[in-house]
């Protein structure tokens, strides 16, 4: 009985799965640089509350919630933060609890 042996280049995977991690990365920041931030100024200057509405998704990965908002707090600092958004998910409820823990660890 012969054995069958089957091989994939590991290498090759993981070069092709680092390009994909880093393009997500860049898509988080573009995210928070291109659409929170603008959207949080706008909050800031009107001294009113932006609401981030988490339904509807089809699920955060850990990566885009932690580069969002906890990227928006090392740039602007926790309370000052705190004080402008406010987040809904009726659908995922800890998923607010989850972005509070990532803006905390992010000071």
């Amino acid at each position: 009985c012969s054995k069958v042996h089957s091989a994939m280049d590991v290498h090759s995977y993981r070069r092709s799965y680092a390009k994909e991690i880093y393009k997500q990365l860049a898509r988080d920041k573009e995210f928070r640089d291109d659409i929170l931030i603008p959207k949080y100024k706008e909050a800031v200057a009107k001294k009113v509350k932006l609401e981030i509405n988490l339904d509807g998704g089809y699920g955060y990965p850990p990566s885009f919630l932690e580069e969002s908002f906890g990227g928006l707090v090392r740039k602007f600092g926790k309370e000052a933060v705190a004080k402008i958004l406010e987040f809904v998910s009726l659908e995922e409820p800890y998923l607010v609890e989850t972005i509070q823990k990532y803006m905390e660890k992010a000071v």
